[in-house]
């Protein structure tokens, strides 16, 4: 004789299983789904931050051909989240290997540690035809969080040149990693043409001391 009550046990065992790995399941895409918006600010994650960007990350946008970018021969505008004190930009100037001038144009800080998240923009205007020099001024500005900040500085101290090498940060290279107290290059130009592989070099490598001119636009955190 057939045990009616046996089987209908073990199709409710097996819809119990089924229930507990589609459950399990849905679980884990909930949470990984839940740990990248958070990871990414994104949703209810973002709060002050730009979403879609990791903290202490900086991306470059593409913005070629936008009207505020008109006026620059060079330029540069970014996005960025970091947690720390502030962030400071830089413009560092050599001769012969040896640093002649180095001014900050912008920065934003605070006194203890805070979440910032906002835009960075940078533009190197031309010079006269007349002018001694390649350049006018260098404007920057910041937008960070609740706070903003912006200069104009006199780049009468470059030289005019035709030759050497520009290197800057492009949106092809990705978000680069903002870490306290280590600076980021933006842009450099060496007279001679010679650059590195990577952005980090620039800052311990031989190249200002083998060039006759040597500058470099860098972000530092703080």
């Amino acid at each position: 004789m057939k045990s009616k009550p046996t089987i209908k046990q073990n199709k409710k065992n097996k819809l119990t299983k089924t229930t507990i790995l589609w459950s399990l399941f849905l679980l884990v895409i909930v949470v990984s789904l839940g740990f990248y918006m958070f990871q990414y600010n994104i949703g209810p994650f973002k709060g002050d931050k730009i979403g879609g960007l990791q903290d202490n990350h900086l991306r470059t946008l593409s913005s070629t051909g936008e009207p505020h970018t008109l006026p620059f021969d060079f330029y540069g505008e970014y996005e960025l989240n970091y947690e720390g004190k502030g962030v400071e930009l830089y413009l560092d100037y050599y001769e012969a290997g040896s640093k002649t001038d180095s001014q900050l144009l912008t920065s934003i800080s605070t006194e203890g540690q805070f979440n910032f998240g906002g835009l960075l923009f940078w533009g190197v205007t031309p010079a006269r035809e007349e002018d001694p020099s390649e350049f006018e001024d260098i404007f920057a500005k910041m937008n960070l969080s609740f706070s903003q900040s912006s200069t104009r500085t006199a780049m009468d101290f470059f030289p005019q040149t035709n030759e050497g090498a520009y290197a800057y940060v492009t949106p092809s290279d990705g978000s680069k990693v903002l870490t306290k107290d280590k600076p980021l290059m933006l842009l450099s130009y060496t007279s001679d043409g010679s650059t590195y592989s990577t952005y980090e070099d620039f800052f311990n490598g031989d190249t200002p001391k083998n060039n006759d001119t040597f500058l470099l636009l860098y972000l530092l955190p703080i």
